[in-house]
């Protein structure tokens, strides 16, 4: 009789600390892809941990929005460069001055992108397309500097890091 209660007691704590919530299991497979992720992405990154501050998900309208808000700094940084006004002088920064204006098209090309989805009202609000994951990571860089870095991380439903810049 001790055996069978004791058995049980032992297969009751296994079941209690064994099941993990739904809310745990995401944010493991987060934390896994966000490791990937900045490891494949920065050359000899490498993470000690990811801690997830939050959180949020994003439908189709709220991730136009954010994109947007993403771009639109992108573009304010390339209009900030001096070399974009200049009278070029050399061939390399004629080079340079013609990559940052189609730098500057690309971006407001997208920039139009993300007002058209804004305001069409066929736009999915209700469904959750992505998750916005806020993080500080923690790594140590090439050198074997260590780096602690406060990044968010757009994610859509398929676990992939969506990148929001120029280049997309």
């Amino acid at each position: 009789m001790r055996k069978n209660i004791f058995l049980v007691i032992i297969m009751l704590i296994c079941f209690v600390y064994g099941c993990k919530s739904e809310h745990e299991k995401l944010k493991i497979k987060l934390v896994n892809v966000i490791t990937s992720y900045m490891e494949q992405t920065i050359d000899g990154f490498k993470v000690d941990s990811v801690f997830i501050m939050g959180i949020d998900s994003l439908t189709d309208l709220d991730f136009a929005y954010f994109q947007k808000v993403v771009l639109e700094t992108q573009e304010e940084h390339l209009y900030n460069n001096p070399l974009l006004y200049t009278n070029t002088v050399s061939d390399e920064e004629f080079d340079e001055q013609k990559k940052l204006q189609l730098q500057l098209q690309n971006i407001q090309h997208s920039i139009f992108r993300c007002d058209s989805i804004l305001i069409d009202e066929r736009t999915d609000t209700l469904s959750v397309q992505y998750l916005f994951v806020g993080t500080i990571v923690y790594g140590k860089d090439k050198q074997d500097k260590i780096q602690i870095q406060e990044i968010g991380f757009p994610v859509n439903k398929h676990f992939e890091v969506v990148e929001i810049n120029i280049f997309n």
